[in-house]
């Protein structure tokens, strides 16, 4: 089927959807920028809500989103910003106090800490926490059957400022198969087949153990998906700062040449039946590896699927 046509189909189908959402807009592909926008300046969707997140802090003006933002608006587009700001000390505390399950007038002091070392952000907050639990800085006491903390340690803690960092750091203390299986995992995307995965890395390393090992430290969240008449084990990142972590940590001469051979695998799987949203990703992980090509044949037909 003609890329054209897909693109086509993907629209009808999406525009059926109530409400089609796109989180991480800030990391979308071009393909998908393009289908954003003839979705929402389709004047026949009389009755489309489309919802879509993404990070300011990430996209300045020049920012391709941000380019397609501003002619939406001139195409007369609605749009509506509901801008999420972190937590004041009170929404925090009642954070906390839900993690610790403890009343709000007993975290009283520790939320004051979390929230001057994370400001407020929900994701920093949970990361400080778990980083005093693991320094044992705050423990369960089975005596006074409650949560308890060294305030004067949680103080001298330190808490990077760059969420990727903390998250990189976590990584990097895990065994190096772990990192290996992590790291794989981060180029196929944020939600990944676990069969890829274990196609891509060598049987000895055991990744479906690793991936289990993962899964209990909270880094990534197994998913079954009913294929037809099979289950398909999946998994997603728990967040997207992980992804982007265990990302950062593999060396740039190597990511091409990564998704290159994912795209060929991903390519392989397609068939008739095979869903758009598969056609796309496999499109995206040979866009990624393209520099990696060394046969003509291989590049006319990425330029005729990219058409």
């Amino acid at each position: 089927m003609p890329i054209s046509d897909i693109k086509n189909r993907s629209t009808f189908l999406l525009s059926a959807l109530h409400p089609p959402h796109q989180d991480d807009l800030q990391w979308c592909d071009s393909a998908s920028i393009d289908l954003l926008k003839t979705l929402v300046t389709d004047q026949s969707n009389k009755h489309l809500l489309f919802i879509g997140c993404y990070r300011d802090d990430e996209m300045d003006a020049d920012h391709k989103v941000s380019v397609q933002f501003d002619i939406m608006k001139k195409a007369n587009v609605k749009f509506t910003t509901i801008k999420l700001d972190s937590l004041d000390l009170y929404s925090l505390t009642s954070f906390v106090s839900e993690r610790l399950r403890l009343p709000c007038r007993l975290v009283k002091s520790i939320s004051e800490i979390v929230h001057r070392k994370s400001l407020g952000n929900v994701f920093f907050a949970t990361t400080f926490l778990q980083s005093l639990a693991e320094s044992g800085l705050l423990t369960f006491s089975p005596a006074r059957m409650r949560w308890i903390w060294n305030e004067a340690g949680a103080d001298a803690t330190n808490i990077s400022d760059d969420v990727v960092e903390v998250m990189a750091e976590k990584i990097l203390s895990l065994s190096s198969a772990s990192q290996d299986v992590l790291k794989t995992a981060s180029c196929i995307g944020a939600t990944f087949d676990a069969s890829i995965v274990k196609s891509l890395m060598s049987d000895t390393s055991h990744p479906e153990r690793h991936l289990a090992k993962l899964a209990k430290q909270g880094l990534i969240i197994k998913v079954i998906h009913n294929d037809y008449s099979e289950s398909v084990v999946h998994y997603k990142f728990s967040h997207d700062r992980i992804q982007q972590a265990a990302y950062s940590l593999i060396p740039n001469s190597e990511k091409e040449a990564l998704h290159l051979c994912i795209g060929r695998m991903l390519k392989k799987r397609l068939s008739g039946t095979t869903s758009t949203s598969s056609i796309f990703k496999t499109v995206d992980q040979l866009n990624r590896g393209a520099a990696c090509f060394v046969d003509r044949d291989e590049q006319v037909e990425l330029a005729i699927l990219n058409a």
